[in-house]
């Protein structure tokens, strides 16, 4: 339920999971190694920040919320998510294309290759219209910005 301090976000439990797969597999680690790497307190500020972004996003999957004051920063890191999505899932296609003409390896091993960069696929586009969905919702809720 949005208050004045959060916005409700409603997903259903497949997207709960897309979203909580895509957070896990592939967000967590880029989160991770901003704190680590931080070379100085501007950089280790800007980490900490991801990360509590990171916190409130795997709260999102579940409690279906997230802060109103933070929205703008939470849509940046769907819409950069959405994009890299959408950039792996056609970097798979190209490889699908390279498979289908590659002739030195053995028909079943390409099959195999082709398979795995199908699923990879299937997983990009999953996660990029869990993405889009999330960020519907945020610019539904944003309040209007006056002229």
């Amino acid at each position: 339920m949005s208050t004045s301090d959060t916005v409700e976000i409603k997903l259903s439990n497949a997207e709960r999971y897309v979203l909580t797969h895509l957070l896990t597999r592939f967000i967590a680690e880029s989160v991770y190694e901003a704190v680590k790497f931080a070379h100085n307190s501007i950089e280790l500020e800007r980490a900490a920040e991801r990360v509590k972004r990171f916190a409130q996003q795997r709260d999102l999957a579940w409690e279906g919320t997230l802060p109103r004051a933070e929205l703008d920063a939470h849509r940046a890191d769907l819409v950069g998510w959405l994009l890299e999505a959408e950039q792996a899932a056609e970097e798979s296609q190209t490889g699908i294309s390279k498979e289908d003409e590659a002739q030195e390896r053995p028909q079943d091993e390409r099959e195999g290759v082709i398979h795995s960069l199908e699923d990879s696929i299937v997983v990009d586009y999953a996660h990029k219209t869990v993405c889009e969905r999330i960020i519907a919702q945020i610019d539904e809720a944003r309040e209007p910005v006056e002229a």
